[in-house]
């Protein structure tokens, strides 16, 4: 789980909810998927991903290897790479990341 206080929303907030949908319409993205991504626009590691998700980093693993793999999104090929594409398609809906202090 993230640090109190390290600016990541919970799971199941609005606001979370709220970026994942732009994130699925905006990329044709399964939630999962889109969960997984918005961890990685955060700046958490695949392991604080599982531990903010409840799920698996095995399981995990497997959908980041999907992710990168998958031909509809090219620029998707890293950690970095995957939360900069996040990035683009939240500021086009006037989202921008809160930096922490």
């Amino acid at each position: 789980m993230p640090a109190e206080g390290s600016g990541v929303p919970g799971r199941h907030s609005e606001e979370s909810a709220r970026r994942i949908e732009v994130i699925c319409k905006e990329l044709g993205m399964s939630a999962g998927k889109a969960e997984i991504a918005l961890g990685m626009w955060h700046g958490l590691s695949m392991k604080q991903i599982a531990s903010w998700l409840g799920k698996s980093r095995h399981t995990l693993d497997t959908h980041r290897k999907r992710l990168y793999n998958d031909a509809r999104w090219p620029e998707m090929k890293c950690h970095v790479s995957t939360a900069l594409a996040v990035e683009r398609v939240l500021r086009t809906f006037g989202d921008q990341r809160q930096e922490n202090p």
